[in-house]
């Protein structure tokens, strides 16, 4: 799966590439109609927008629950974070 990313600014310069499988979501995706729309636009664009906000020592995301079950799913090798 090729893994395009475009970070939208001020985050673009902060963020860095994490393997998919090692970032476990906060909670599971709560919106079928949203996970399909991403699904839909992701496999077309790759990922586009914010980077994932993830806890350094748990892994745990903060944020994106839907674009991370999304990347998942399309077998995307990395998705971008800044850990905190």
């Amino acid at each position: 799966m090729h893994n395009r990313i475009t970070i939208l600014p001020p985050l673009d310069a902060h963020w860095e590439a994490a393997p998919t499988e090692a970032i476990e979501p906060d909670h599971p995706p709560r919106d079928g109609s949203r996970t399909e729309r991403l699904t839909a636009s992701m496999s077309k664009h790759g990922w586009y927008g914010y980077p994932v906000m993830v806890d350094r020592d748990t892994r745990r995301a903060w944020n994106a629950s839907h674009r991370l079950a999304v990347a998942k799913a399309l077998g995307f090798d990395y998705v971008p974070v800044i850990m905190t």
